[in-house]
């Protein structure tokens, strides 16, 4: 690890050595009282760090878990004595959550979002604690709580680790493609949060290919006040007057304690409430427009259904074994309730708005976790870490019944006659009976997982370090659904709106296995690191896939059905050929004059029978998957690093088994691919870490982060329009249905590049910081199979009854193909047929702040400056614009009255901007909230 500490106190230099390294020092705190130090500048391990800052001094060093204590020799040591009991003032020094300079020493693209930074603007919506960090954005649908995370333009089904504490959260809910994977979390209840961008090697990498997002939550130090041993925060933030702008209330209690030398524990609630908001007056080129009953324009200001509760509860505990080894129990609980909402529409609904209310949605999330560390002192091999997890989240959609514009009747007609009970439903009603009924959807995914991981140090000489990290990550998503349908209160068990499957959000498990070793050399100059990683998948479950049933037809056979339909139908001579038929076969039939039963009509020939057939899907496979990094530090104040990595992602349970048609119509379905391949990414990245000290005044400082990054991907799945059915013939995209949706493979390399700049300065008094992300190159192309499941033809390569082959079989034969259906499988067709946000190249983003700490800090106030660049959701197809650019203002000031009160106030976008948020959800399209101001508090004792 590079350090950077001027000399000076010694307890200043403890602290900062404490927040770069990232562990915790406990010590008495006259210890350290009047003692100086040297300083510390260039690569050292922890243990050197240490004792080179200690120099002079008569303190000793001994490993804890977590970090270390000091101890002075036994010649020196002082202490104050009450009776027959010898008290010692104990400091402990943690890593600072807020302090968040670490990462510029790190080379690897990776971000810390801060409690400060959150606390600057309270977030409304959980993806607002993602807009300064670089490379980062969100899929964001306002009306709907939930968070996706999208790292460098990729996102779903697990390509971003989204976690908390640790524990990944693997939800997925299909919303409307635009989000495939959602994650539920209060900002109340955190401490911060880590961003890797980009593959890693090491615990938490598996499938991971865009990178992850860990949600830190709430520590006991965040509530116990320096020299306490119990401690308690409350925090209450609420819209201020007529600019509260739907803000009700956001607020928290957090407990915390600490009992004897091994106990500590901690209990948290949260609760936030939102309403409808104003959307802004200035800018938004009239894109608030709507189409009118009357057949004019109308204009909306408001964004219904905004309305929002959300409860949350946390507890930890944590009890140290011995001085060594600690065990620590998590739950993290959150409750939300929200309007489920339509996707916006072109003209104006009941509400004056775009969104129909469609009923209600709930979603329950829970997470357990059980951590056991052990760091043993005086022993470099082991620092191990055991987590099991368990993460349990449930949502349920109600959707009140709906008919379709314009209705005429016809829905009811179809239910009243009885239509909509046949199963399977005529083809020609689905599309009506798919209306008129109210749909109950419970959709629940469990995750458990274990995660193992030791850390093995060698000190080489007095500059030189060898580390390896190596072990195990194994985890289980096991996804459900249920769909309970009614009409008018009567309930309909059998009904399916389209006659075959199963409800969408598919019943199904899946299970990755992960093993993973990392070595690094480290010294003043340089780091060099090698990683191999096995990642192994298994997938169970059970679908309906569309396919064919070749059935050959006899001359004779064929001969018969049409003569006997016909003689059904009251044709006299059709009835003595049918009649000779069963009675004497062909002998019978040719022996009749005029028989015609050679007539090429009746020439035999090979049909196909399609429909659903149900699939038991049972995969598995493997793969291996080097990276490589490495970086020199030719200055004291420069490090350049690249780093390189192979990564892969199987496909996902929703991927493979969701079948049905789009909830409340009939106007889409979706198709299964038990078929599709694997992921695989190559990715790399080079970058710079700058760090200058004393640059302007004594005690400044000013970090950059600037990386390159380039990945791509192989077989990326994506969802696409328009899909072939095996049997349809189809030998082009001429005859698509853009109806039929289902998640394919792109057959031509998809990739993603751009650069991403993180900067930050700090004098004390005054500080700022900038982040910028710009994209490059042109949106991907989309090329996937014809026929995604396979053409299913088998008929074209049948003989004709003469012996003969077909034309389409000698086609193919004619272009290298031993079959037709195998030239057919092998197709290929490009256009404008993806269906979710991977076609849209991300927008570019930067922020920048500035802020001033005055009266000895006690008051910081600053500005911050946030803009989005132009985004297209299909751009060189002719696609429409969909994010249009913007520059937002926010204001925010904080005011410690003491140490146990403190004053909050923020103002989002000053200047009342009309915009939606870049890169968020392109069809339910929710502007963002107008000017809102909060005013809070917080009281810590």
């Amino acid at each position: 690890m590079a350090y950077d500490i001027a000399p000076g106190a010694l307890d200043h230099a403890l602290s900062q050595f404490a927040t770069t390294a990232g562990i915790t020092l406990t010590f008495p705190a006259d210890y350290a009282a009047n003692l100086t130090t040297p300083g510390l500048q260039g690569y050292y391990t922890e243990v050197d760090g240490l004792a080179r800052i200690l120099e002079g001094s008569d303190l000793n060093i001994v490993p804890i878990q977590g970090g270390y204590t000091l101890q002075q020799s036994a010649a020196t040591a002082t202490s104050t004595t009450v009776g027959n009991q010898t008290e010692f003032s104990t400091l402990t020094v943690e890593a600072d959550r807020i302090d968040d300079s670490w990462v510029y020493h790190e080379p690897r693209s990776v971000s810390v979002i801060s409690r400060e930074q959150i606390d600057r603007r309270p977030p409304r919506h959980a993806s607002d604690m993602l807009i300064e960090t670089p490379g980062v954005a969100s899929a964001t649908n306002r009306h709907n709580p939930g968070l996706s995370v999208n790292i460098r333009g990729m996102q779903d089904f697990g390509r971003v680790n989204m976690m908390v504490d640790g524990m990944r959260q693997n939800f997925v809910q299909n919303a409307h493609q635009q989000r495939n994977g959602e994650m539920y979390v209060d900002s109340e209840l955190l401490s911060g949060a880590v961003v890797e961008r980009g593959p890693r090697s090491g615990v938490h990498g598996a499938t991971a290919i865009a990178g992850s997002v860990n949600f830190q939550t709430l520590d006991y130090d965040d509530v116990i006040l320096s020299d306490n041993d119990v401690g308690v925060r409350l925090r209450g933030i609420t819209g201020a007057g007529g600019e509260g702008n739907g803000v009700n209330f956001i607020g928290s209690t957090a407990v915390a304690g600490r009992f004897g030398d091994n106990l500590e524990l901690l209990a948290a609630r949260s609760r936030r409430s939102l309403g409808d908001y104003s959307i802004g007056s200035r800018g938004g080129g009239d894109r608030n427009r709507v189409w009118s009953d009357t057949g004019y324009d109308s204009f909306y200001d408001d964004v219904k259904f905004a309305r929002q509760t959300q409860e949350s509860n946390l507890f930890k505990g944590r009890l140290q074994l011995t001085p060594e080894q600690s065990l620590q129990f998590t739950y993290v609980g959150t409750e939300v309730d929200y309007t489920n909402t339509t996707d916006a529409d072109s003209s104006a609904q009941e509400s004056g708005t775009p969104w129909r209310d469609l009923g209600t949605s709930s979603v329950e999330s829970q997470s357990v976790a059980f951590d056991y560390n052990w760091n043993p002192s005086n022993n470099n091999w082991f620092d191990l870490n055991v987590k099991l997890y368990g993460v349990d989240t449930k949502l349920n959609n109600y959707n009140n019944p709906a008919y379709p514009p314009g209705d005429t009747g016809i829905v009811d007609l179809a239910w009243d006659f009885g239509y909509c009970d046949q199963d399977p439903i005529p083809s020609s009603w689905q599309p009506h009976c798919s209306y008129g009924i109210g749909k109950d959807q419970n959709i629940s995914t469990r995750t458990y997982g274990i995660q193992v991981d030791n850390t093995s140090r060698f000190a080489l000489n007095d500059t030189t370090q060898l580390s390896a990290n190596y072990g195990i990550e194994y985890f289980r998503d096991k996804a459900d659904s249920e769909v309970r349908v009614n009409r008018e209160g009567r309930p309909l068990p059998d009904h399916t709106q389209y006659g075959e499957g199963e409800a969408l959000n598919p019943y199904g498990e899946r299970s990755i296995g992960s093993i993973f070793s990392n070595l690094t050399l480290e010294d003043n100059f340089y780091t060099l690191s090698t990683g191999l990683r096995y990642d192994h998948y298994w997938l169970t479950g059970d679908t309906q896939v569309y396919g064919t049933r070749a059935i050959y037809e006899s001359r004779f056979d064929r001969y018969m059905r049409l003569q006997c339909n016909r003689a059904a139908a009251g044709n006299a001579g059709a009835a003595v050929f049918c009649d000779a038929g069963r009675t004497g076969g062909e002998e019978a039939i040719l022996a009749i004059p005029l028989n015609a039963y050679n007539g090429s009509q009746y020439a035999a020939r090979w049909e196909q029978e399609n429909g659903f057939y149900d699939h038991h899907v049972d995969r598995s496979a493997g793969k291996l998957l080097p990276s490589l990094a490495a970086a020199i530090r030719p200055t004291d104040w420069l490090e350049l690093y690249a780093n390189w990595g192979k990564s892969w992602r199987p496909p996902s349970i929703n991927e493979s088994l969701v079948v049905g048609a789009h909830p409340g119509s009939g106007s889409s379905f979706m198709f299964p691919n038990p078929f599709a391949d694997a992921e695989t990414t190559t990715s790399w990245e080079v970058g710079a870490n700058t760090v200058f000290n004393d640059l302007l005044t004594p005690g400044d400082s000013l970090f950059t982060k600037l990386g390159y990054f380039d990945t791509r991907a192989d077989d990326y799945l994506f969802t696409a329009m328009g899909v072939a059915l095996p049997g349809q013939g189809r030998t082009g995209s001429d005859g698509a249905d853009p109806s039929r949706l289902a998640f394919v493979n792109n057959r031509t390399q998809t990739q993603f590049r751009g650069l991403e700049l993180e900067s930050r300065y700090d004098a004390g008094w005054i500080y700022g910081g900038v982040t910028y992300t710009h994209y490059l190159g042109s949106p991907n192309q989309f090329c996937p199979n014809l026929y995604f499941a396979g053409a299913g033809e088998h008929r074209f390569d049948q003989p004709n009854e003469d012996g003969s082959m077909p034309e389409q079989h000698e086609m193919a034969r004619e272009a290298g193909y031993d079959s037709w259906e195998e030239w057919a499988n092998n197709q290929v067709v490009c256009g404008n047929m993806a269906f979710n946000s991977v076609i849209a190249k991300p927008v570019d983003k930067g922020t920048a702040n500035l802020g001033v700490r005055l009266f000895d800090q006690r008051l910081d106030t600053g500005l911050r400056y946030n803009y989005s660049g132009n985004g297209w959701y299909n751009q060189d197809t002719g696609g429409a614009q969909t994010w249009f650019r913007y520059t937002t203002w926010d204001w925010y000031g904080s005011y410690r009255v003491n140490d146990h009160l403190a004053l909050l106030a923020s103002v989002e976008n000053l200047t009342d901007e009309m915009y939606l948020d870049g890169y968020s959800d392109a069809l339910a399209r929710v502007y963002s909230p107008g000017r809102t101001a909060q005013i809070g508090m917080e009281l810590r004792f």
